[in-house]
């Protein structure tokens, strides 16, 4: 009894192993390719604004996140977890992916109206420090409720490993996105065109993941109690809130409420996105696909099963991001020189913050 009970355990260990395995590759090969894109289009954008300008740019888009993160609850995390137990449930499975678009959806547009709404009767003083983003802030809003409606069906496709169709609408969303913002930089639309860029490109995404996931959406479903999972994904969501008050996002915004500079907000931005893409350029794949093969591994093989990836995959990260980071430790001077010669006031800013990172990545490890 025993010996099939172990039997059954390791196959069940394997097939996950061999399934995660796959979608990990997949998805590290779109995160790979996702992250040239994502730097080359931020490396554009910064060129042609300046670090005046794009310091403007990035502080409108951290006070954005920040309003998302506050109305996203915590969904993905939930889904990650629950959605991963039921993938063989195709009516819960159904119920649930439902229930959460519907109510993000409505919260997203609840909360962006009533922002627009204060917006129109007292302008922008309703949020303090909102003066630096201007006019820009609304538009910069529909582009995050898209992403923050978007991040489910992103979640949804990770979980359930159908990492192809992911690869291709985002792939195809990043490329169509840094033709179309080289274009309105030439022509001189600077902070406004891109935010009309990446609201097009949001709603365009957004309806190829939901066609994406039409089989999630339509057909029946069996109705069952979420409130466990809504309570999950709540507890994600604080534990989020929290580590933002540690993340680039508040810092800018801090910045922002006690007059910083903009200029100095552009160099920190930059700083944050090189050292930011260089530590996550070589695990960036475990994103999503992780966190569900834990869920599977302890559902189906209890904590012995979940101690082995998890110890696999601290080993994988010191490896891989270590060597990077002090990489663009070394080279910062010449990183500047070449690739942002306007920003080369932030060497020893991006000395100081890849050193650090490269520490914690040893001792998080």
């Amino acid at each position: 009894m025993v010996s099939s009970q172990y039997s059954y355990l390791m196959k069940t260990h394997q097939n996950l192993a061999k399934s995660a395995s796959t979608a990990f590759v997949w998805n590290h090969v779109l995160f790979g390719a996702s992250t040239v894109l994502t730097g080359l289009a931020s490396w554009l954008i910064a060129a042609f604004l300046g670090p005046e300008r794009y310091g403007i740019y990035t502080a409108t888009l951290a006070f954005v996140a920040l309003t998302t993160l506050v109305i996203s609850f915590g969904y993905e995390g939930a889904l990650n977890v629950y959605l991963a137990r039921l993938r063989k449930d195709s009516q819960r499975t159904r119920f649930l992916v439902r229930h959460m678009f519907l109510r993000r959806t409505a919260l997203v547009l609840l909360i962006c109206g009533l922002a627009y709404v204060l917006s129109f009767v007292w302008g922008y003083r309703w949020i303090p420090g909102l003066g630096v983003v201007g006019r820009y802030f609304p538009l910069a809003l529909a582009c995050g409720g898209l992403s923050l409606i978007a991040g489910l069906f992103v979640r949804i496709l990770e979980t359930l490993f159908r990492i192809k169709p992911l690869a291709i609408i985002r792939l195809t969303r990043l490329t169509g996105a840094l033709v179309a913002y080289a274009i309105v930089l030439l022509l001189g639309f600077e902070i406004e065109g891109i935010l009309w860029v990446l609201l097009v490109s949001s709603a365009v995404a957004l309806g190829l993941f939901i066609y994406s996931c039409r089989d999630l959406l339509v057909g029946s479903s069996e109705i069952f109690p979420t409130g466990e999972i809504y309570r999950f994904g709540r507890t994600v969501w604080a534990s989020d809130l929290v580590s933002s008050f540690l993340g680039k996002n508040i810092d800018i915004v801090v910045m922002s409420l006690y007059g910083v500079a903009v200029s100095h907000i552009g160099f920190y931005s930059i700083v944050f996105m090189l050292v930011h893409y260089t530590r996550l350029m070589a695990n960036r794949g475990l994103t999503g696909v992780l966190q569900s093969a834990f869920s599977s591994a302890y559902h189906e093989g209890g904590a012995s099963s979940l101690g082995r990836w998890w110890r696999l995959t601290l080993k994988f990260q010191i490896l891989v991001a270590s060597p990077g980071v002090v990489l663009l430790v070394v080279s910062a001077p010449e990183v500047f020189t070449v690739l942002l010669p306007d920003y080369a006031e932030a060497t020893v800013m991006l000395q100081t913050f890849g050193g650090l990172m490269f520490a914690t990545t040893l001792i998080g490890g």
